[in-house]
């Protein structure tokens, strides 16, 4: 019964359902607190920021069912805080050069990134605080990257999620709107579904009217978009290096799957770079000679 009452419209008009969401939500609403199912109201100070402003980033896991089974699926949000416009990554792990890719590919998608990007203490951003004011140590390559495309990290403090609570409001939205319930039959069935719910269905994601905003964040973000951050010519270096042994029968192991790679790789060490959906062997001369 935590589905949002959009979602549940939205379903049970494939069944007939012939009345409204206004009267929809009334049973709904009932229905809840008979069941002692409505969340206690916890108060927080609400505080905005100007177009451009800022970012708020996170990871969110969730158990779903891809292909009959039951797996993780590591969901990477990035909100811009004026717009409310969102973006989702689906991921199989929170690694850093996931993050990073994740990142890149939202900085993309928005066509430019905000001034301060706002996130928790995660460790492939944050390696610790230190001194008396508990400053927090970057990551060099997270810095590297932050450097890279003009924009400021800001860690929120420990066990302070309301800093980000834009963001955290949205996952929740994402889990009831759109995962919870939900059955896939392939890996790439997730993220192809998932920009369907938040830029294709109207009323639904980044087309409905925010409830704090009173607008719709696509229509909110056309006066936040030019404020951004362009984005340089190049995208930052996002992959893992690795190294791999190719075998007398032309393969290597890459997350405990065997691959075959070109024949004239057989007995050679070769260079990997891991992205977050796929991997490139590197032979030596520097040139991509496989992908996969």
């Amino acid at each position: 019964m935590s589905l949002t009452v959009t979602r549940i419209l939205r379903e049970i008009k494939d069944q007939d359902y012939r009345g409204g969401r206004t009267l929809l939500a009334k049973y709904v609403r009932a229905l809840r607190a008979d069941l002692a199912l409505e969340p206690r109201k916890k108060v927080t100070r609400r505080f905005e920021t100007p177009p451009s402003r800022e970012m708020q980033i996170d990871w969110s896991p969730y158990r779903i069912l891809v292909g009959g089974a039951l797996i993780t699926v590591h969901v990477l949000g990035v909100l811009l805080a004026y717009s409310r416009k969102l973006f989702l990554g689906f991921y199989r792990d929170e690694r850093q050069h996931t993050l990073l890719e994740g990142l890149a590919c939202a900085f993309e998608y928005f066509d430019g990134c905000a001034f301060r990007l706002v996130l928790d203490n995660m460790s492939t951003a944050v390696l610790g605080r230190i001194g008396p004011d508990r400053k927090p140590l970057w990551h060099p390559r997270f810095t590297e990257f932050c450097r890279h495309y003009g924009c400021h990290p800001f860690a929120c403090a420990v066990r302070h999620p309301d800093r980000k609570g834009k963001k955290e409001k949205s996952f929740r939205l994402v889990y009831d709107d759109y995962l919870k319930g939900s059955e896939y039959d392939r890996w790439d069935d997730v993220s192809v579904r998932g920009k369907i719910w938040l830029d294709g269905t109207p009323e639904v994601g980044n087309l409905r009217i925010h409830g704090t905003t009173r607008q719709v964040p696509n229509d909110a973000y056309l006066a936040e978009r030019d404020l951004l951050i362009r984005l340089p010519s190049e995208r930052f270096p996002v992959y893992e290096d690795a190294v791999r042994i190719v075998d007398q029968d032309s393969t290597i192991s890459v997350a405990g799957t065997r691959y075959t790679v070109p024949a004239t790789l057989a007995c050679r060490t070769v260079s990997l770079r891991l992205y977050a959906h796929h991997f490139e062997v590197v032979d030596h001369f520097g040139r991509i000679a496989f992908s996969r």
